[in-house]
This record gives C-alpha cells, sequence and structure tokens, in this order.
C-alpha cells in the first residue's frame, strides 16, 4: 500500500513538473529568414478614448506615437539578430517573412490604457502563420492635472511607448539563453 502511494505521488509530481514545463511560451525560429516588421494596423477604436481630438492633424501626431514603437521594436530585432540567426531588411519585396502588428480593442481604467498587439508572423509562401498578443501598458504618471484632454492622451501613448514590451516581443524569435 506504502509503495502504491509513493508511485502515485511521483507520477503527480511528474506530470506536475510537466505541465509547468508546457507553460512556457514556445519559440519560433525564424533562422535563416529575412524579417520585415510592417507598420501598426489600428483595430483599437482610439477613436471612442474620452478626450480623443476630431481633427485630422492632431490624431497623426498621436497615431505617430506607434510609429515609435515600431522603430524601436525594428531595433530591438536588428540587435537581437546574431540569437535568432535571422536577417532585418527594410523592404517588404525582399523579406521571406512578414510580422504584422495589430492593435486590439483597447481598455482604460482609472490612468491606465491597456492596449494589446496582436503579432502575426506570415511567411512568404503562406504555409507556417504564428500569432500571438502581447500587452502593453500606458499609465499617466505625472503628478499634475494634464493641460489638456490631448496632452493626457499624449502622455498616456508616451508611457506605453516608454514601456512596451520590446524584449518580450522579440525573445519569442530565439531560443532562450
Amino acid at each position: 500500500m506504502l509503495r502504491a502511494v509513493i508511485i502515485v505521488v511521483f507520477v503527480a509530481a511528474a506530470l506536475a513538473t510537466s505541465f509547468a514545463k508546457t507553460a512556457v511560451p514556445p519559440m519560433v525560429s525564424l533562422a535563416n529568414e529575412k524579417v520585415f516588421v510592417g507598420a501598426f494596423v489600428d483595430s483599437s477604436s482610439l477613436g471612442t478614448l474620452a478626450g480623443w481630438p476630431a481633427d485630422s492633424l492632431t490624431q497623426k501626431l498621436l497615431l505617430a506615437r506607434f510609429d515609435d514603437v515600431r522603430r524601436s521594436l525594428i531595433a530591438e530585432f536588428r540587435r537581437c539578430e546574431k540569437f535568432g540567426y535571422y536577417e532585418m531588411v527594410d523592404d517588404s519585396s525582399a523579406a521571406s517573412v512578414r510580422l504584422l502588428l495589430t492593435l486590439r480593442p483597447y481598455s482604460f481604467v482609472k490612468d491606465t490604457l491597456r492596449l494589446p498587439v496582436r503579432v502575426e508572423l506570415r511567411h512568404r509562401t503562406g504555409i507556417d502563420t504564428y500569432a500571438n498578443t502581447i500587452t502593453a501598458l500606458g499609465v499617466y504618471r505625472a503628478a499634475s492635472k494634464p493641460k489638456s484632454p490631448v496632452h493626457y492622451i499624449d502622455n498616456l501613448l508616451a508611457d506605453y511607448r516608454r514601456h512596451f514590451p520590446y524584449r518580450k516581443l522579440v525573445s519569442l524569435f530565439y531560443p532562450a539563453r
């Protein structure tokens, strides 16, 4: 009886560790690929955010924050080329793999803007695809009240850019060290 209990405990412990190992996010190999990171596609409905400006010029200025995120993401991909054995390219026609970034619907609670990004990896052949969602936050951290609603949103998006999980996203494409 004692032997059966010990075996059951041992098997349960082995199963628990095997399930814990599957919780690690999978690594997607980009070895020997030429990678292009596309511009953000906005499906977040940020236009419904309280204080979002009506004029298109101010909207473009606010949405330029996502261009900054893309540039920083490309810089992180370039920094990690040696780990993933891939090559970054600036032209989508030269790429064998495209990384598509889609802003998903936001949620706004108190001073925190939660804006998930859907990351899709598409090979030129269309055979392999990979999709994952990375959540990033922008928090209004200023000590004083904002000058205007646009200033408030700009601070949220600037914090979003600053604290975007660049390394977490890029690390999906090279083996853990």
